[in-house]
């Protein structure tokens, strides 16, 4: 359940997977809720009392659901897209309205930063249980991952040690939505890993996507992937600024969320877009359903 370890949670999948696991890639429409939920809340006069509520226990769930995930970057990015689509449908700017909602969001989020670290590999049943939590020193409350001690090893060991791998880091985070089920052959991953270059066992290791972008091809391939992830932001932006119905803000804030956990690691790129196409889908099959068609929601 929710309250297990870390790697026992479902989101975890090994490299052979079921079906399960094609069930697991279904729930990343949970992604969708946080956006929503700020649309929604912006706009509950056109809703009844028991669809607001319903709405607001489903984003405490999923946000429950981030939480015991141990992982922060989806916990923080869950607050970031809610933040994101509640303050793209703001008819009214005051400063109240901004400083709240930004108030509780960082508080929340250094709240989670601080006891997350500590369960993750125990399970918030067992932290709780044990009244580990009391031995959470406040200090450790921000602490956050130190990205450049592995960038700089990458550095150190590529081409040195490891040669740049191209081509091949391109085909597995392309391939990485597809379900193992429905390809039983695709890449099961990379050659050389981050944990292999810095000797992480047991633990997770990101250098962002500047190390990941390194990997793939030095200094040039840096340059390269930071221009595309500039444009395509830029070209975003843009292109949502001229929507106006709930369904088109609804996706301009999953790009948010995709942007912001894109930047701790490359590969949630292209899992993180199957929500958006999900929606694009529906608005194409049943557009009523989301208000695709409509100025406003």
């Amino acid at each position: 359940g929710m309250q297990e370890p870390r790697f026992e949670q479902p989101w975890s999948r090994g490299t052979q997977g079921g079906i399960t696991s094609l069930f697991s890639e279904l729930s990343l429409m949970r992604y969708v809720i946080p956006p929503i939920a700020g649309i929604i809340w912006n706009r509950r006069q056109n809703f009844k009392t028991w669809q607001i509520i319903f709405v607001i226990l489903v984003f405490l769930l999923t946000l429950y659901e981030g939480f015991t995930s141990g992982t922060r970057s989806i916990f923080g990015a869950y607050l970031a897209s809610f933040l994101a689509g509640y303050f793209l449908t703001l008819k009214e700017i005051k400063l109240w309205k901004i400083l709240v909602p930004l108030g509780i969001a960082s508080y929340a989020l250094i709240f989670a930063t601080r006891h997350m670290l500590a369960f993750r590999n125990m399970g918030l049943r067992r932290y709780i249980e044990t009244k580990a939590y009391e031995l959470v020193q406040a200090e450790e409350s921000l602490a956050v991952d130190y990205n450049l001690l592995p960038l700089s090893e990458i550095i150190q060991a590529m081409p040195s040690i490891y040669d740049f791998l191209g081509w091949e880091m391109i085909v597995v985070f392309a391939t990485k939505p597809i379900p193992r089920v429905l390809w039983a052959g695709k890449p099961e991953g990379l050659s050389v890993e981050i944990a292999d270059i810095v000797g992480a066992r047991g633990w997770t290791v990101s250098a962002t996507y500047v190390g990941e972008a390194y990997m793939m091809g030095g200094i040039l391939a840096v340059i390269i992937i930071s221009f595309l992830l500039g444009a395509t932001s830029n070209w975003w932006t843009r292109i949502m600024a001229q929507q106006s119905s709930g369904y088109a803000v609804a996706v301009g804030a999953i790009g948010f969320f995709v942007a912001a956990v894109t930047m701790r690691s490359l590969v949630f790129f292209t899992t993180m877009i199957l929500p958006i196409i999900a929606l694009i889908f529906f608005a194409k099959v049943i557009p009523s359903w989301i208000g695709a068609k409509k100025k406003s929601a």
